[in-house]
């Protein structure tokens, strides 16, 4: 069980790396453009989530959940509403 404290360290790792990653995206767009410098920005995470994934699924022994049909929808309404 991890300590009651811990969301005070996620939370300062994740303001951490939100920062580095959009001082990254400012600096690609000058060069790439705004789609180029959003598809790095995305594309940049995908290593790090899978690799917390995987850590996370060792430490917990726990197995990976499958998606379902509800949990896509939710996505699908999620990703509608960032898009208005």
């Amino acid at each position: 069980m991890p300590p009651p404290w811990i969301w005070i360290a996620a939370t300062l790792w994740a303001a951490f790396a939100q920062t580095i990653r959009n001082a990254a995206q400012r600096h690609l767009t000058a060069s790439l453009g705004t789609l180029g410098a959003t598809l790095v920005r995305f594309l940049y995470g995908v290593p790090f989530a899978l690799a917390w994934l995987f850590a996370v699924q060792k430490l917990s022994a726990a197995p990976v959940p499958v998606p379902s049909v509800g949990f896509a929808a939710w996505v699908a309404v999620g990703g509608l509403a960032q898009i208005a």
